[in-house]
């Protein structure tokens, strides 16, 4: 995408849009926001599997 100079500047506009994106997004919340976010949307795979913790498509948590 970095081959011409409109490339990389529409790709860094991009960029920068995205990250004040994520930035309004984490603001005022738990410092591990994203990750609990991350959590809980991202399918899981052998390597973001946790031991500690139920896999993320069980909802509901008793006890």
């Amino acid at each position: 995408m970095s081959a011409s100079k409109a490339a990389f500047a529409v790709c860094m506009a991009a960029g920068i849009a995205v990250s004040r994106w994520i930035a309004r997004l984490k603001a005022d919340k738990h410092p591990a926001f994203a990750l609990h976010w991350l959590y809980w949307h991202l399918p899981v795979n052998p390597a973001t599997a946790m031991r500690a913790t139920p896999p993320s498509h069980i909802r509901r948590m008793v006890g």
